[in-house]
């Protein structure tokens, strides 16, 4: 059924690097292009901004796929590209996939700053991109979203996204694609239809899915705009993945799972403006001034053990792992060594512990491919951050498709541990956001009964199920903005009106807001401002 079935995985991996074509799908992806932009048809990207230090991003279509190129850039203080400030080269090849990455150094922090490649004789869209603040910081303003399944959906939140500019980064946490083959998970009358047809397992296949994802105009756009900071979740490879596998791999079918694990990891870092390091893992922390540091974690590949897949399991092991050891020590002396007012937790599963009220089955009444499935490794979390005497504690979060807001506490049912009245033995909050398109909960509950929408809701945000839950929706689609200061962090969900209509428009859902050293979230009755 698939290319992989039919071909050695040795024997296709082969023909991607020796062909003169960029992928086997180029015709079907050059139906998506605006001959306006050629050769720079996948526009322009920047991400992980520093306070001195940007990358930028593009990649080339050249008329002889079998040579290399060299492209030159340059990055100015104005959007007429006048007031240059960094100039010089990059070359790059089919080993790429002509995609070209460079870390522009010696930038003033917090500064917006214009940039703009050039190649084959044409100049690509001018990208702005801004730098991270240094010393005193006095407000800081991230878009967290998740979960973009191209065939569910149109991708207006990165519109809205888009046309704002009072934003300092957008921080994706993953499921930036997804892998599955066409007409597999989606809507089927919208004709967003995924290249290549088949389940995506090989360098070609993840390197075509990334291309068609990057051609659709709002993600286009808002990756001009504004800087990304992304970790991977799980469909960046395959469904429910961990360091050995995944649930949506079949070697039998799909051959060795780190041929495949090794392609999708490829395919990311050359589609994402994320900064490569020697030792080539994707955790990394970044630095906001004296306001907020982010520690952007791996929660898939590093060093995942296999998912319980019952609580007839022992997930409750000690040695049981989400990060692994090199990661969590890392994590741990970040922590501890930090001096920001908000440590922020990058994540891509739900941190809290969340009980179902009895609406799982009885062998799986926690979602164990969350936090809930290692909960040993979460305390030993919990445990760093209360030796380090952490109170301000941010966790942002996507993966389960929907909104959710808790106080962070590991006992929301022990009153001497935890107060959900007054916030008192919480040590910060997690933010989650909806999914940009993909299904949700309530889209999941309406198939059977649309009656039972509200009905499960109300089930999971009674106090006596969670005490620790503050908010949660389960029926829309958007993102939620982080507005950071020295004295509150507030989260704003905004939600799009319709997925399946690629002009619509978004509204203010809710917001709440932390103060520091409280653990108690507040209604906020409307967003930060633009």
């Amino acid at each position: 059924m698939r290319f992989i079935a039919a071909f050695p995985l040795f024997f296709a991996l082969l023909l991607s690097l020796t062909a003169t074509a960029q992928t086997p799908y180029d015709n079907e992806l050059a139906t998506f292009y605006a001959s306006r932009l050629k050769p720079f048809y996948y526009g322009v990207a920047s991400g992980d901004p520093e306070a001195n230090r940007v990358i930028i991003w593009t990649k080339l279509t050249p008329d002889n796929p079998a040579q290399p190129a060299t492209v030159t850039y340059q990055v100015a203080e104005d959007s007429t590209m006048r007031r240059i400030v960094k100039r010089g080269s990059a070359t790059t090849d089919r080993a790429r996939h002509f995609t070209v990455k460079v870390d522009v150094t010696g930038l003033q922090p917090n500064h917006v700053y214009y940039y703009q490649f050039a190649g084959n004789g044409a100049k690509s869209l001018v990208g702005r991109t801004k730098t991270a603040p240094t010393g005193k910081a006095n407000r800081l303003r991230l878009a967290v979203v998740s979960c973009s399944n191209y065939e569910a959906g149109y991708f207006s939140a990165y519109r809205h996204l888009a046309n704002r500019r009072d934003l300092d980064a957008i921080v994706h946490l993953g499921d930036y694609i997804y892998e599955y083959g066409r007409g597999k998970y989606g809507d089927s009358t919208l004709n967003r239809r995924h290249i290549p047809a088949r389940e995506i397992v090989a360098l070609d296949d993840y390197r075509a899915r990334y291309a068609q994802y990057r051609l659709d105009p709002d993600l286009r756009e808002l990756h001009r705009v504004h800087p990304f900071i992304t970790t991977w979740d799980d469909h960046e490879v395959a469904n429910n993945s961990y360091r050995d596998g995944a649930e949506n791999h079949q070697p039998d079918q799909e051959g060795d799972w780190k041929t495949r694990r090794s392609a999708g990891e490829q395919a990311y870092y050359e589609w994402l403006p994320v900064r490569e390091n020697q030792e080539r893992h994707l955790y990394r922390s970044l630095k906001f001034g004296d306001l907020a540091e982010m520690f952007m974690i791996d929660g898939r590949l590093a060093g995942r053990d296999k998912q319980a897949e019952s609580v007839d399991e022992n997930y409750q092991a000690e040695d049981r792992t989400m990060l692994g050891k090199e990661q969590f020590d890392w994590l741990a002396k970040g922590l501890q060594s930090s001096k920001a007012r908000w440590k922020i937790l990058g994540n891509d599963v739900v941190f809290s512990p969340i009980n179902y009220g009895g609406i799982l089955p009885k062998n799986m009444p926690l979602h164990l491919d969350m936090w809930d499935g290692y909960p040993a490794e979460r305390q030993r979390i919990v445990n760093v951050l209360d030796k380090a005497n952490i109170r301000d504690f941010v966790v942002i979060t996507g993966d389960i498709h929907n909104s959710w807001a808790f106080e962070l506490t590991t006992k929301p049912q022990d009153s001497t541990a935890y107060q959900s009245t007054t916030g008192k033995g919480s040590f910060g909050a997690e933010f989650v956001s909806p999914s940009i398109t993909s299904s949700n909960f309530g889209e999941y509950i309406r198939q059977r009964s649309p009656a039972q929408v509200q009905f499960v809701q109300n089930i999971l945000a009674n106090p006596k199920t969670n005490p620790h839950l503050k908010y949660v929706d389960l029926s829309q689609h958007g993102y939620f903005l982080l507005t950071l200061t020295p004295e509150r962090a507030q989260a704003d969900w905004f939600f799009v009106n319709d997925i399946r209509k690629p002009d619509s428009g978004e509204s203010f859902g809710y917001g709440l807001y932390l103060t520091p050293g409280s653990g108690r979230l507040n209604r906020a009755e409307m967003p930060t401002g633009k």
